[in-house]
């Protein structure tokens, strides 16, 4: 099979497409990986329920599961719509990147009458090899890419940025409307802060 989409991904690495934001390479890419093996990985990061923050009201975001998906739905996840995060479940995904592919419980309280508060031991959910990789790569988006907007001089910035089409109350995107976001952490090498904004 050929054709300029094709092309276009075969030309571009994964800091490539994370740098120019690509929706083709993403698309391409997840094509590549597969919709049972790209599935796997939404599970593994836990993207399909709540982070089981110790907060009221938190919502588990909107990810059909993969019995339910159609034709458009592997390609359309790859570069965010037909998904819904919340914040904090995007957060605690970049931030198991950060933390050498250790998903960890996201949390408030630390102690209770003097007390440590135990939490859930952390998991793996990629290769320490893996989220160096991935790290160095979204490095680039901040350095050369369309997060140039957050470097910090003297520190080296891991992020990506992202833009998701509103919704309408009749269902549908709004036209003209997005949200823009930002979210990574630094230092690259030694993180200690991750932020979403």
């Amino acid at each position: 099979e050929s054709s300029a989409a094709s092309d276009v991904y075969k030309r571009q690495t994964l800091r490539e497409i994370l740098i120019h934001s690509s929706n083709i390479g993403a698309v391409m890419m997840a094509r590549d990986t597969g919709s049972q093996k790209f599935w796997e990985y939404l599970n593994k990061f836990e993207l399909n329920k709540p982070t089981g923050i110790d907060f009221a009201g938190e919502s588990k975001g909107i990810l059909k599961d993969i019995v339910n998906w159609d034709g458009s739905s592997l390609g359309s996840m790859a570069f965010g719509q037909g998904i819904s995060l919340t914040p904090i479940q995007l957060t605690r995904a970049i931030a198991a990147i950060a933390d050498d592919g250790l998903l960890r419980q996201p949390h408030f309280l630390v102690s209770r009458g003097g007390e440590n508060v135990k939490y859930p031991e952390p998991k793996r959910v990629i290769s320490s090899a893996s989220s160096d990789q991935i790290a160095d790569a979204m490095e680039s988006v901040v350095s050369e890419g369309t997060g140039k907007a957050g470097q910090i001089p003297g520190f080296a910035v891991s992020a990506k940025t992202g833009t998701a089409q509103r919704v309408t109350k009749r269902g549908g995107y709004a036209e003209g409307f997005n949200t823009a976001s930002f979210v990574g952490f630094a230092p690259t090498n030694n993180p200690e802060v991750v932020v979403y904004t």
